[in-house]
């Protein structure tokens, strides 16, 4: 039993220390915050950091996959994106350029719409995403 309890504290049930994660691609990519674990329809924040490289229009574009995309719910999305594009495999989120000295970051707020394992794919439009992977509790 105090081995639960201590599981708990430390995160493996929700949020904290054994939760909370980073996965990065190669340099000049993005890189995610997120917790590794989440309780099927319950808010949370995922948060991306992107370079503050644009494209010459002032925008960063951030990928995300299909699949993550069906197995979770995005409510909200700070700051917001200039637009949103459908593209085969996802959606793009078009952000303005962050300032010259620094990166960029957008926070989702998500809730999972699925129970278990969910793979995750995110990225700089144009190069290969990041993965990372949760799991939803019931």
């Amino acid at each position: 039993m105090a081995l639960v309890v201590i599981a708990a504290l430390l995160g493996l049930f929700s949020s904290g220390p054994l939760s909370s994660t980073t996965a990065q691609g190669a340099a000049g990519s993005v890189r995610i915050e997120y917790d590794r674990f989440e309780r099927f329809l319950t808010p949370s924040r995922l948060r991306v950091v992107f370079p503050a490289a644009a494209d010459a229009n002032g925008t960063v574009s951030l990928r995300f996959s299909r699949s993550y995309l069906e197995s979770i719910q995005i409510e909200q999305i700070q700051p917001e994106p200039r637009q949103s594009l459908t593209a085969a495999d996802g959606v793009v989120f078009v952000f303005s350029s962050a300032a010259a000295d620094g990166p960029g970051m957008a926070f989702f707020a998500i809730k999972p719409q699925e129970i278990g394992l969910v793979q995750g794919r995110i990225g700089l439009a144009g190069q290969p995403p990041v993965r990372f992977t949760q799991f939803v509790y019931p």
